[in-house]
């Protein structure tokens, strides 16, 4: 796999954790889910998956 795809598929990780940062699982879980998944997975399940309230 060229160097490029794999820098692509990382920074769009990174984006959809950042994306997730305010939501129940966070920045890191995002970002985990979304390398061993796709960040498209993990985009999608940001649209759906509700912000977290503060209690």
């Amino acid at each position: 796999m060229p160097l490029g795809l794999i820098a692509l598929y990382f920074v769009l990780s990174l984006l959809v954790g950042y994306l997730g940062r305010g939501r129940s699982i966070g920045f890191a879980g995002y970002f985990v889910l979304s390398l061993l998944l796709s960040p498209l997975v993990m985009a999608l399940a940001l649209l759906v998956n509700l912000p977290r309230h503060p209690a």
